[in-house]
């Protein structure tokens, strides 16, 4: 029997026939508009069926950020300066690119954000051998985990914590250029002032406050031409009773300076008010009298020693930081009324001092717990100073406590202001919604079978649903373990795209380094203490400071006999010299 092969099997293929009818008129247009598809597919917007956009940092814009970080270091300018997170500059979690625009960082108390940002990104600014201002909410402890590494690293390091016997001698009347500097009183006057309701918890009598501003700065003025020109001596003005005819008496026989006289006019024009004077004397005395603790009188009694060695030929003002520089300043919680306002004013002055000059290199300002203490020129340091080299570090807990120290309006400002942010976990649900609705939402797609039946039978389909979420739900904020964070920052970027946000759980890499700055901290503790210029005093001899002050105050402003007080105004001869100063101006602007 013949056997047959099934013609069943796989087809001829012949390579010829596929070159033939590539090449026809048929082929040639199906292969064209084959190409002409694949083209506009990869030049398709990916995201054009997107309906939210938010999205993940990945590689590329973490590579972009580390390119931009080690270009920014290695380049050492004032205003294009980059701080890390990590060991080592080439190896490090994460990298603040552009630290000059600010950063925030937000987390409640054990959310990690001083332990594994903060610390590290003035540990990176040590690395980099930038001046650093510190504030120390909980002095020593966080000073006790930077201060060893600064002076590994060879930092001269100052410290202001009035209260402790290692802090240095700040004289707040020394920022007066003289007795008629009534612009500088009058800023030293608001923070204070501003300081004390914050650190109280109180609000006050606008006209009493505003009163309370001008009486201190007619004070420190007064104060800055007397023999003592120190907060001493201001207590002892204000001890003295019928203060406004005192100094009226003195006015009239040409006792004061014109513009002295003229700070003292709110004060001469109500002084037939008893009740009156009254208020606005107990204002400035609130402020002061807090200062007369025996621990604190030798921090602001006294020259400034806060100020650092300027290099060879450069000449510009003694309160400037340069170089391997650290001025810690350490509150100290237990006198936190007293301390924060005199703490949170010579910051302020200090900082308005760095700003004001041609830096050579950045300056890295650090405060932790911002709500703490009120600083009337953050948001300008922020919008402003970049430019001049000031890199500012804050952190707080949450929103709603920024907004009770600062305003909304402001803390919007200070918010807007930092172009680097960190949102740990806030313990908080309306920062929890705000850092949710910051990041966005992104697009999320669900395949969902449907089964239909007909005459025809039962036919399957597949389709897409897209539906928006958040990028990490509010609830979820609240979740996050201590060290995890949402990061952002302008240097994550890929093509038009910036501030692609990162999901990111902070390492320790340097707990050695702090546990290490943590041992030898009681070392340098008493290396600091020998070398303090505070004057250790007894009891007895701050006594004879307060007697001869007093003494002084009442023989120069004698209480005059009788009713024979000059009139209220500004006298004649006031009058005069205003003029010639008004006078002075006008000529000098139509030169």
């Amino acid at each position: 029997m013949a056997k047959t092969q099934s013609s069943v099997g796989m087809p001829n293929f012949s390579f010829g026939k596929v070159v033939d009818f590539a090449t026809s008129d048929t082929g040639m247009i199906l292969i064209g508009s084959a190409f002409v598809m694949g083209v506009m597919k990869l030049l398709e917007d990916p995201g054009k069926d997107k309906i939210a956009r938010s999205r993940w940092a990945g590689n590329a814009e973490k590579k972009a950020a580390k390119k931009v970080a080690l270009k920014e270091m290695a380049e050492r300018r004032k205003n294009k300066v980059s701080l890390y997170i990590g060991a080592n500059p080439k190896e490090a979690q994460l990298y603040v690119t552009s630290a000059e625009r600010g950063t925030a960082v937000i987390g409640g108390p054990g959310s990690g954000k001083t332990a594994s940002c903060i610390n590290p990104l003035a540990m990176s600014a040590i690395d980099q051998e930038l001046p650093i201002v510190l504030y120390d909410f909980k002095y020593p402890q966080q000073t006790s985990e930077i201060i060893g590494i600064a002076a590994k690293a060879g930092y001269v390091v100052k410290v202001f914590a009035p209260g402790f016997k290692e802090s240095e001698v700040i004289n707040p009347l020394d920022f007066l250029k003289d007795h008629t500097d009534a612009t500088m009183a009058r800023e030293i006057a608001n923070v204070m002032n501003r300081n004390l309701a914050l650190a109280s918890n109180s609000s006050e009598d606008k006209f009493f406050s505003e009163a309370g501003d001008q009486l201190v700065t007619a004070l420190m003025m007064l104060a800055k031409g007397l023999k003592y020109p120190d907060l001493l001596t201001i207590q002892a003005l204000l001890s003295l009773d019928e203060l406004p005819k005192r100094l009226q008496a003195a006015a009239a026989a040409g006792k004061l300076n014109p513009w002295v006289e003229l700070a003292f006019s709110q004060l001469f024009q109500v002084a037939g008010s008893e009740k009156t004077v009254a208020g606005i004397v107990a204002t400035a005395c609130k402020l002061f009298t807090r200062f007369l603790a025996p621990e604190l009188i030798s921090c602001f009694v006294g020259d400034t020693s806060i100020g650092f060695k300027l290099p060879k030929g450069r000449n510009t003002n003694k309160y400037e930081l340069t170089g391997k520089q650290l001025l810690i300043f350490g509150l100290n919680r237990e006198k936190r009324e007293a301390t924060s306002p005199l703490i949170a004013s010579m910051l302020h002055m200090i900082v308005n001092k760095n700003v004001v000059v041609n830096r050579l290199r950045g300056l890295a300002l650090f405060v932790d717990e911002l709500p703490t203490l009120f600083l009337p020129n953050i948001t300008n340091w922020l919008n402003e100073n970049r430019s001049d080299g000031l890199l500012t570090t804050l952190g707080f807990q949450n929103i709603g406590q920024l907004e009770k120290a600062y305003s909304k309006e402001i803390s919007r400002a200070i918010l807007g202001g930092t172009a680097t942010k960190f949102f740990f976990n806030p313990q908080d649900s309306d920062s929890a919604e705000f850092y949710a609705k910051y990041l966005g939402e992104e697009t999320i797609t669900i395949k969902s079978k449907s089964q239909t039946t007909g005459s025809s039978g039962t036919s399957n389909n597949l389709s897409d649903h897209k539906y928006k979420i958040h990028l990490v739900e509010p609830a979820e904020f609240n979740r996050f373990p201590p060290g995890k964070c949402v990061f952002i920052n302008p240097g994550y970027k890929k093509k038009d795209e910036g501030s692609v946000p990162v999901s990111a759980k902070l390492k320790l890499d340097r707990a050695g380094e702090s546990e290490m700055s943590e041992n030898i901290w009681p070392n340098v503790r008493e290396a600091l203490k020998k070398r303090s210029k505070q004057a250790e005093r007894t009891d007895a001899e701050i006594k004879q400071l307060v007697e001869v002050r007093l003494a002084l105050v009442k023989e120069m402003f004698p209480l005059p006999d009788g009713d024979d007080i000059p009139q209220n105004g500004v006298k004649p001869s006031l009058k005069s010299e205003l003029n010639k100063a008004a006078e002075l101006l006008n000529n000098k602007v139509s030169n």
